[in-house]
Formats: C-alpha cells, structure tokens, sequence
C-alpha cells in the first residue's frame, strides 16, 4: 500500500470506529432490518441457552426467562408471561428509544410494554422462487445507550413465501 492510501484507510477508519462504538441500535448493536421483512417472515420460535420467545402468527407471544435491568447497576431480573406483539414500521427511524423496538411486546400480566426487542434478517432463495428471510431477534438489557444484548436464534424453521418477482438464479452474493 502506498503511504496515501493507508492515510486514507486510517481516516476512515478514524471515522468509522466511534460510530461503531456509540452507534444507534440498529447500526452499534445488531444488525439493520432489511426492507421487505414482513409478519409473517419473523413468526417461530427464538431462543438461546436460558430464555425462549415464540412469536404466533396471531399476535400473541410467549416469553420465558428474558432478563431484564431497567437501568446499569440495577439488579437483573427474569421476565416471564403471555401477551400481544407486533412488527413496527422502521419509518425511515435509525435510532432505538425508550418507546420504540421493532417488536413491542406488551405483556398481559401487568400490560407494560416492553421496547426492547429488535431483529436483523439476511434474505434467502430457493430454486423453485420462494424467498425468506433468516432471522435472528436480539434484546437489549440495562440502558440504551450502553449495548448489552442478549441474542435470540431462530429455533423453528423459516418461513418461505412465493416470491413477488422471479429470482436470479443463483443468488447474487453483494462483492466486498
């Protein structure tokens, strides 16, 4: 590499790095959600080794074992129970608030609902048209602004649609 060019791989790296340290949720801490992620792409089951999410396509959830402290420095504790969920529109949105997830989950217990949980989806083919989405939910734990996140892996199979437009076969991989 030439001195110029490992300059301006410096400075860009320079640029980049608070962003990624001090990022907004969907850019600091998981990944974005794609366009075209519908309902239906993120009904199933979720989970990691202590908790479970199961998502229906009615609306309804239920969640076991999702820890929980309000604030750092808070003790954490367990969230367990029944309610209602929905997707949100991203609505152009970048940042996470104290009133804004991608999927509110209002619990049936206490009616609270909780904006924690979020999802990052990468798209998939098949070669008879069906397109889906590989989906993994995430939810943050203590503040905000600091990125303690608890990762949730899909445990039931994708789901697949018809795709609205014929795919190229194979998929294109987007160049590094």
């Amino acid at each position: 590499m030439t001195g110029m060019r490992v300059a301006r791989v410096a400075l860009v790296l320079l640029l980049l790095l608070p962003a990624c340290a001090f990022g907004d949720i969907f850019n600091g801490c998981g990944g974005a959600r794609p366009d075209g992620v519908e309902r239906v792409d993120i009904v199933g089951v979720y989970g990691d080794r202590n908790s479970t999410l199961t998502l229906d396509e009615d609306g309804n959830f239920e969640a076991k074992g999702l820890r929980r402290k309000d604030h750092d420095g808070d003790p954490e504790r367990v969230m367990s129970g029944t309610g209602t969920w929905r997707l949100n529109e991203r609505g152009g949105r970048t940042e996470r608030s104290e009133d804004y997830s991608d999927i509110p989950l209002t619990f049936d217990d206490s009616g609270e609902t909780w904006y924690r949980v979020d999802l990052t989806a990468s798209p998939f083919g098949t070669a008879d048209g069906q397109i889906g989405y590989h989906v993994t939910l995430y939810y943050l734990i203590g503040d905000f602004g600091h990125c303690e996140a608890v990762t949730l892996e899909r445990q039931s199979p994708d789901h697949r649609r018809p795709s609205p437009r014929p795919l190229p076969w194979p998929l294109p991989w987007p160049s590094a």
